[in-house]
C-alpha cells in the first residue's frame, strides 16, 4: 500500500479552475454608474457608487489570491511530478543494475508514469 497518493490530474484540474474564477473575476463588468443612475436617488446613488469602489478593491485582492493559489497548486504538481519521474528512473536504474526487470518491462523503458501517480 502506497504511503502517500497524489492524484496529479486534480492538481492539475484546481489550477486551472482557479485560473477560470481569477479570469472571470477580473472580466466583471464594472456596472456601478450603470446602477447609480437607475437607482434615481441621490443618497442611495453615492452608496451605491462607494460600495462599487469598495468592490473593485476587494475584487483585485481576490483575483490577486486566487492567481497566487493557482501558481502554488501548479507549483506543488511540478514538484510532485518530478518526484515521481525521478523515483521511477531509480527504480529502474536499481531493477536494470541488478540485472532483473520489473514484471512485463524492460529495464530500458522510459519511465512515463500516468497522472495519479503514487509515490511511495
Amino acid at each position: 500500500m502506497p504511503d502517500l497518493s497524489i492524484d496529479l490530474a486534480l492538481l492539475e484540474s484546481t489550477e486551472n479552475g482557479l485560473k477560470k474564477i481569477a479570469r472571470d473575476i477580473t472580466n466583471m463588468p464594472a456596472l456601478s454608474n450603470t446602477l447609480a443612475i437607475a437607482t434615481g436617488e441621490g443618497v442611495l446613488a453615492l452608496a451605491v457608487q462607494d460600495f462599487a469602489k469598495n468592490w473593485d478593491r476587494k475584487r483585485h485582492d481576490m483575483e490577486s489570491a486566487l492567481t497566487t493559489m493557482a501558481k502554488s497548486v501548479s507549483n506543488i504538481h511540478d514538484q510532485f511530478q518530478g518526484l515521481d519521474n525521478q523515483l521511477g528512473q531509480a527504480v529502474a536504474g536499481a531493477v536494470a543494475g541488478a540485472g532483473a526487470t520489473p514484471s512485463g518491462s524492460s529495464p530500458s523503458a522510459p519511465s512515463n508514469t500516468p497522472h495519479g501517480a503514487t509515490v511511495n
